[in-house]
């Protein structure tokens, strides 16, 4: 079975056939999209437009496809819609968890700026 998909690097993602989206409402939702790649899924083909480039749309469909055949052998999922879904919440989770500890990085790193900062102007002063 064959699959249209849009992805825009602003985040949002369309599945042509089943959420219909116009030209002019990708060109407001992100960047105009730009090329396409066919990439395979868990036995599924699915044809990706993006303006990302080549190898980063199949680097991100090999991604995705490890992680539901990870899945399917540790849970004996039936259902393949059931088991995308439940992939999409364990990638989920991980980029929440990314998310959330890049943001405490970025808060350590501007108080540690910020403390360097007052340094220099007390060493100036």
């Amino acid at each position: 079975m064959r699959y249209n998909l849009l992805i825009h690097t602003k985040g949002f993602y369309s599945l042509q056939g089943y959420t219909q989206l116009s030209a002019s409402k990708s060109k407001v939702l992100g960047a105009p999209v730009k090329r396409g790649t066919s990439v395979e899924v868990y036995g599924y083909t699915f044809n990706v437009k993006s303006d990302l480039n080549r190898k980063q749309v199949q680097e991100i469909a090999e991604y995705v496809d490890t992680k539901m055949k990870d899945l399917a052998a540790k849970l004996k999922v039936s259902s393949t819609s059931r088991l995308a879904v439940m992939t999409a919440i364990n990638i989920a989770e991980e980029f929440y968890r990314l998310r959330s500890e890049q943001n405490e990085l970025s808060e350590a790193i501007e108080e540690k700026s910020a403390k360097l900062i007052q340094l220099v102007e007390d060493s100036m002063s």
